[in-house]
């Protein structure tokens, strides 16, 4: 006589609030880091508080990231074993590698910057500049190879992260330099790029909605969850309207004054926060058994 078995199979989250707390302070590191080397570039002492500020945020940033991704692991003693299992196909391993160069970069560039040894400085920029990227980056393609998850397996994430990262990046510097006293006019320039980073998230943003909404059944479930669902508050509301639409029209006045910069940064800093929680949760939301 044949016998039927049933079971019952229990969905967990893989990742859970830690890991979107190092997202997030992991991309605005790398975010503030970019912000600094442009600034240390330019080569203006116009430009001197917005590097100085970008290059203490920076480790700062990565550090308490990275703390966050330790913790998470529940061993964080035996983190470093990552190291010792060679798997190139992996973008965690890899992501482990980019994050343990970039941080060094980044304490030893604060460093440097404090003292005010140029030269090194300059040695720093050219290293660190493509870690910051891949730093940035490499979050989204980890995301991307879960192809189990509709909302993850995206080419456009990886993008999508770095041009977040980016805008928080830039918007972290921008606030703190206001706080610090900076020049009127580079508060304004540094506004104006802003205003463009936050437009070409906007337009990721809704690249993306579009293809997940042309998709599969599960593609367009979570997008119907992100829109009109559980996830709506904090991805449109927060992310879209609080995070880009509001800033974008605040930045995009002729005549932007410095409290208008220093709240429209505080606002960018604010959705990308959210639009990192969503992106991880809302991924799991409805996993493909």
């Amino acid at each position: 006589m044949p016998v039927t078995e049933y079971y019952n199979v229990f969905h967990t989250d893989p990742m859970h609030w830690m890991i979107v707390v190092y997202f997030f302070f992991s991309g605005l590191s790398s975010g503030a880091f970019f912000t600094s080397c442009i600034a240390h570039l330019k080569g203006r002492e116009e430009y001197r508080i917005v590097q100085d500020v970008g290059a203490y945020i920076a480790p700062l940033g990565m550090a308490i990231g990275m703390v966050f991704l330790m913790l998470d692991t529940g061993h964080p003693l035996k983190t470093w074993q990552i190291f010792m299992n060679f798997a190139p196909t992996s973008a965690a391993w890899w992501g482990a590698w980019i994050i343990n160069i970039f941080f060094p970069i980044t304490i030893l560039y604060a460093f440097f910057t404090f003292r005010g040894d140029q030269i090194k400085q300059r040695i720093l920029v050219i290293t660190g500049l493509p870690f910051a990227l891949l730093a940035s980056g490499y979050t989204g393609v980890l995301l991307m190879q879960m192809k189990a998850h509709a909302l993850w397996h995206s080419s456009l994430l990886p993008v999508l992260f770095v041009i977040s990262a980016l805008a928080s990046g830039l918007a972290v510097v921008n606030l703190f330099s206001i706080i610090a006293g900076n020049d009127a006019k580079i508060t304004t320039f540094l506004s104006r790029v802003l205003l463009g980073i936050v437009g070409i998230d906007l337009v990721l943003v809704a690249v993306e909605i579009l293809t997940l909404f042309n998709g599969h059944q599960d593609a367009v479930e979570i997008v119907k969850e992100l829109l009109a669902g559980e996830f709506a508050f904090l991805f449109v509301g927060i992310y879209i309207i609080l995070g880009m639409i509001i800033p974008l029209v605040v930045l995009v006045r002729k005549r932007l004054t410095t409290y208008q910069s220093f709240a429209a940064s505080g606002l960018v800093i604010i959705g990308v926060a959210a639009m990192r929680y969503v992106i991880v949760m809302a991924g799991q939301y409805i996993p493909l058994s």
